[in-house]
């Protein structure tokens, strides 16, 4: 983390009383310390609507992040029996209060190859987070269609890059049923992209 981290995110806390998680902008980084991608893109901003960051789960790294201590009271602590406790606590929080970003590079996240293996329990656990926070929150039905497309499309990328390619091509069936507009544009381009380099 960078040294002013702390008192510029206590600072958003301050001035804005609504606000009750402040994340930050940063790099990925290797082993080596060397700089992968950005956490978030230029003009990238925070909407405060509850469904995006369950939708899309913007919020990669608990190091970027810091809550307000009583927002637990709300939400409760993070839950024991899912590898995405970081996706499904953002989610709740997203349902009772608001979030601030600060557009700074103030931390690095530390990407190495041992995360690998766990990818395909974190789609998996999507399914339950996302059945979770429908009984608990009033989310369109299009986005939990949505959802559930982008959670097969991901296990089915896994499965075909781990060769299971029945297992892939059932997943990626079951996105495009949810999401149709989303599977013919990704077909769109994959043709397109092909067709161009030609």
């Amino acid at each position: 983390m960078d040294p002013g981290k702390v008192k510029d995110q206590v600072k958003i806390f301050e001035i804005y009383a609504d606000v009750s998680l402040v994340y930050t902008n940063g790099f990925v980084i290797d082993e080596k310390d060397n700089t992968l991608y950005e956490l978030f893109p230029d003009g990238f901003r925070e909407k405060n609507v509850p469904g995006e960051i369950l939708l899309r789960c913007y919020i990669k790294t608990r190091s970027s992040v810091m809550v307000r201590a009583e927002i637990f009271r709300k939400c409760g602590l993070f839950g024991k029996n899912l590898y995405s406790t970081d996706h499904d606590m953002w989610i709740r929080m997203s349902e009772v209060t608001k979030f601030y970003y600060i557009p700074i590079f103030l931390t690095a996240y530390r990407k190495h190859m041992g995360q690998k293996s766990s990818k395909r329990r974190q789609w998996q656990d999507g399914f339950t987070i996302l059945k979770e926070a429908c009984e608990r929150y009033p989310y369109s039905l299009n986005l939990k269609r949505k959802r559930l497309a982008v959670l097969y499309y991901r296990l089915g990328e896994y499965d075909w890059k781990d060769n299971n390619y029945f297992r892939a091509l059932k997943n990626l069936f079951s996105a495009g049923l949810f999401d149709p507009l989303r599977a013919l544009n990704f077909i769109f381009n994959i043709s397109f992209n092909i067709s161009y380099r030609k």
